[in-house]
């Protein structure tokens, strides 16, 4: 089957509401008509595809004898001029990424850079700079993007701010939302945290290489937290580098909304050893959440006295936010509270034991 699009055509499946997963689903089929490269493809040649790059720097793709694209060893694909045209022809730029997908599905190799040979022009490069591919499917889709501040979390002398994009389809109540994980200095966008899966928005977003879909996204993020943060947290433009380590834990618990409900000692035990063993158990609870959490630590002691700590519970499975907390700064917090508890406790508890 030859895909005949006119003009019109081209005009309605872009401007409608289900446009854009339609429209590359045709151009997957018309990638596989009319684009298909003689001799076939598929799995059972990717290794053969592998060999002659390896040996010859470059595997060429023929369609009907003519040369119709090249893989290099650098993981550039070069697109020869009559192949573009026609494509830009029926599709303008939009079959960039999904001839990206089609050819690494079919050929096993992966593409860093699509080009068309007539002026070195970087084909994916261009989708990157204008991000034209990503807001064409939230356009195409009848998507809208709202974003909004989720919180802060504080750490030494940065702090990790995060940001809701929120998704909201046309056709549908349901409303997903991403949430991305910024580094933060002096109210400063300083680093990346973490980058969720965009992808699994909408099938349109599987077909964009993930650097491009997480580069839109990341920089919408930066801008929006550059503009707000000096005005939502002023006395952060200055961090104040002196922060201690107790101020860290207690500044997340209290952003996190952690509730810690203090501590009590457990027990005393010994050891084959004769030794003595203390337990301080802490308690914690989370938001919207009326379980009540703990975690013991054991503490060796003598005379009443604590002399190290014997072993203790992980105080990072508390809540995600503790994990942004370096683990001994973490536990350094609880186990000097536990000693300093102990220490006080004990002698009354156990006075003849104190010397």
């Amino acid at each position: 089957m030859k895909i005949i699009l006119t003009e019109s055509q081209f005009k309605t499946l872009s401007e409608s509401v289900d446009g854009k997963s339609s429209l590359e689903n045709l151009i997957y089929e018309f990638l596989n008509d009319d684009f298909y490269p003689d001799y076939d493809w598929g799995p059972e040649l990717f290794d053969f595809y592998r060999e002659d790059v390896e040996k010859y720097g470059s595997v060429p793709f023929y369609i009907n004898d003519s040369e119709a694209y090249v893989y290099y060893d650098d993981g550039t694909l070069e697109i020869m001029p009559w192949v573009c045209e026609k494509l830009n022809e029926y599709f303008n730029d939009l079959w960039y990424s999904v001839f990206k997908s089609w050819f690494e599905k079919n050929s096993g190799l992966k593409v860093s850079m699509m080009v068309d040979p007539r002026n070195n022009n970087r084909l994916l490069q261009e989708s990157i700079d204008n991000s034209n591919v990503v807001k064409q499917i939230l356009d195409n889709e009848g998507i809208d993007v709202s974003i909004s501040y989720g919180g802060r979390v504080p750490d030494k002398n940065v702090f990790y701010d995060y940001v809701y994009f929120l998704f909201k389809f046309s056709n549908t109540e349901v409303k997903p939302y991403k949430r991305v994980w910024f580094d933060t200095k002096n109210n400063k966008v300083v680093g990346i945290d973490r980058v969720p899966d965009f992808s699994t928005i909408t099938d349109g977003f599987r077909y964009i290489p993930t650097e491009i879909l997480n580069s839109y996204f990341v920089e919408k993020g930066e801008e929006y937290l550059n503009e707000i943060l000096p005005i939502k947290y002023p006395k952060h433009n200055k961090l104040n580098e002196s922060t201690d380590n107790s101020n860290v834990v207690e500044q997340i618990m209290n952003h996190a909304g952690i509730k810690y409900d203090g501590h009590e000692f457990l027990e005393r035990s010994y050891d084959n050893f004769g030794r003595t063993h203390d337990t301080v158990i802490f308690y914690f609870r989370l938001p919207d959440d009326d379980f009540t959490y703990y975690r013991r630590i054991h503490f060796l002691t003598r005379n009443n006295k604590v002399i190290s700590v014997d072993s203790a519970g992980d105080f990072r499975t508390i809540d995600d936010a503790f994990r942004y907390v370096p683990t001994d700064v973490l536990m350094n917090y609880f186990i000097e509270k536990g000693k300093t508890y102990l220490e006080k406790f004990l002698p009354k508890r156990y006075p003849t034991d104190s010397k």
